[in-house]
């Protein structure tokens, strides 16, 4: 819940779920940002009640069950990664009654669980898909105005700040482990 402040003041998403309502908003064409609260209140007012009432109806049905639903821990992963993929599996299909669908769904499970193996962060492609194709339209539109001109992006100074700060970030969590790597390497083989 705290996650959605930041997206409804500023238009940020607060984490993997809210990137995802950040998408659906942006499909029925509300731009989550300052504008947002004070333009669409029915919405906002109607987000919090039904967050109040599902904290409330969550507190009421899962204190019986917690004992219960509990014991699904105890089940073990090579019973219940079968059933949850036969589920998947069911499921896309009945969509559209599609195969393609499904080969298309494990392809992307496998490469979700291959980035996950490497320690990918699913928020950064979730990030990328909603936020993606907005950050395309503004580039051609800056590009437009400027008659294909990409030093405008260096002119002003905000967009000069940011690819700067873009540009430090990329270094010093990308670039600089691999030199350090390099530099441990040639040290290991000089001592050896």
């Amino acid at each position: 819940m705290g996650a959605l402040v930041p997206l409804f003041a500023l238009g940020i998403p607060g984490s993997g779920t809210t990137a995802v309502i950040l998408g659906a908003f942006i499909v029925h064409g509300l731009t989550p940002g300052p504008t947002f609260m004070s333009g669409n209140t029915d919405l906002i007012y109607a987000v919090f009640v039904g967050l109040l009432i599902v904290n409330v109806l969550i507190l009421a049905f899962s204190k019986p069950f917690i004992a219960v639903l509990s014991k699904l821990l105890d089940v073990p992963y090579s019973v219940l990664g079968p059933i949850i993929v036969i589920c998947c599996v069911v499921g896309t299909y009945s969509v559209q009654n599609s195969m393609m669908d499904v080969w298309l769904m494990l392809g992307f499970g496998l490469a979700g669980f291959l980035l996950e193996k490497i320690g990918f962060p699913l928020v950064a492609i979730i990030l990328g898909v909603v936020l993606g194709p907005i950050a395309e339209s503004e580039l051609r539109r800056s590009l437009a105005m400027s008659r294909g001109d990409w030093s405008v992006f260096l002119e002003r100074p905000i967009s000069a700040v940011l690819l700067a700060i873009a540009v430090l970030l990329l270094v010093f969590t990308v670039i600089m482990p691999m030199i350090r790597r390099h530099r441990e390497s040639r040290a290991e083989t000089r001592d050896a």
